[in-house]
């Protein structure tokens, strides 16, 4: 049998499974328990383009999202009744920008909003004016960032915490570097300065003295009583770290995540496949939050062996191209509820709104609307989610 015809067999036999796979996507596993979430409220903007939501504010009722294009980056501010209400730009070398943004925005209060950028801590008003800018002690351009619906900094506080970025002059694929690298920043919005907080606790994979490829621990974390829970990409577990410094390990809830592939790192120093492949391949984590008693989980399962065969084998750009449509189709992000001692409650696949765009603000749990990659829509929806039993 050659390459070729194998290669359509394993398509074929791919599509099936898919589409036995989506049948009833969204539907519970008889064994777990009967919650999922439902959505209780929805907010419809109309507008034409690629917005990146980045913080909601239902005190306000304000909805905060960008449009990031190469010459371009319009800050944009909508009602929860679905008006814009206004809209600028801070972008490029302009006295009152806040240079390349570090983290989502995030709104202050009524009519205020934050920005985290290389210039520093900048504060708007609803109108675009500058309000105060305090300078970072310490400039860099991260070597990672996150600038997506559900990924913001939190409060510890009067201090904000985000995810540490890196910096382009170290190669973190080296063997053993994990093992020293702090994950967290503790910044202070008076002063500038930052504390590293946060490093692998002692039973980490990421402690293993295994290479890993680049980011495959990046953390998503929430803020939740002063208590932060993170989970360190691939790695099924989510940490409960105290909110007080020295910010010590109180616990680890392991999770138990519907056929989960994820990287286990390398005994040897280079490794076999390259940083994109791996990545598009491995299972992780993308999101988690702890809404009212519950943990949800944002996952992507990762590709099997025989997936991650046919993912690196060599194929024809065309041949690329549909494994790349079959497998996407194939492995949707997924869903997972769990208890507060890690019990899996249920796991399934959202049908119209993306699991990893989870924001969770004064409460309120709110995701937005997938896109449909076949109509272009003049508008775009978030959902608000709650529990149901």
């Amino acid at each position: 049998m050659n390459k070729t015809l194998l290669y359509l067999l394993f398509l074929t036999f791919t599509f099936s499974c898919s589409q036995n796979n989506n049948e009833g996507k969204s539907t519970q596993n008889g064994n777990l328990k009967n919650i999922t979430l439902e959505k209780i409220d929805s907010i419809q903007i109309e507008y034409l383009g690629n917005p990146i939501v980045h913080d909601i504010h239902p005190k306000s009722k304000t909805v905060l999202f960008m449009e990031i294009e190469e010459f371009s980056n319009d800050i944009m501010l909508a009602d929860f009744e679905g008006n814009i209400i206004n809209s600028f730009s801070k972008f490029g070398d302009v006295p009152d920008g806040y240079g390349k943004l570090l983290a989502p925005l995030q709104i202050l209060g009524k009519d205020e909003f934050l920005a985290l950028g290389l210039k520093g801590f900048s504060i708007y008003d609803f109108l675009g004016n500058l309000h105060s800018q305090v300078r970072l002690n310490e400039i860099y351009f991260p070597d990672f960032r996150r600038i997506a619906m559900g990924h913001t900094m939190y409060k510890l506080g009067n201090k904000h915490l985000n995810i540490e970025g890196g910096t382009r002059d170290i190669n973190y694929d080296k063997i053993n570097l994990h093992s020293d690298i702090f994950l967290f920043n503790l910044l202070d919005p008076s002063t500038g300065f930052k504390e590293p907080i946060i490093q692998f606790p002692k039973t980490s994979i990421y402690k293993s003295g295994k290479t890993f490829y680049r980011h495959a621990w990046s953390p998503v974390f929430t803020v939740v009583e002063n208590q932060i829970f993170v989970a360190f990409g691939g790695e099924p577990v989510i940490y409960k770290y105290s909110g007080k410094s020295p910010f010590e390990l109180i616990s680890r809830i392991p999770l138990n995540l519907k056929d989960y592939n994820y990287f286990e790192g390398q005994n040897s120093e280079y490794l076999e496949h390259d940083f994109f492949g791996l990545f598009k391949a491995s299972g992780r984590i993308e999101n988690i939050k702890k809404f009212e008693d519950k943990f949800i989980v944002a996952y992507f399962q990762g590709y099997d062996e025989v997936d991650k065969e046919f993912h690196f084998a060599k194929k024809t750009p065309g041949e690329s191209k549909e494994l790349r449509e079959r497998l996407d189709e194939k492995y949707p992000f997924r869903l997972a509820i769990f208890d507060s001692l890690g019990n899996l409650l249920n796991d399934f696949v959202p049908e119209d709104y993306d699991p990893t765009s989870m924001l969770l603000r004064e409460g309120q749990l709110w995701v937005k609307e997938k896109p449909d990659p076949n109509i272009e829509k003049e508008y775009f929806r978030l959902y608000r989610l709650g529990l149901k039993d």
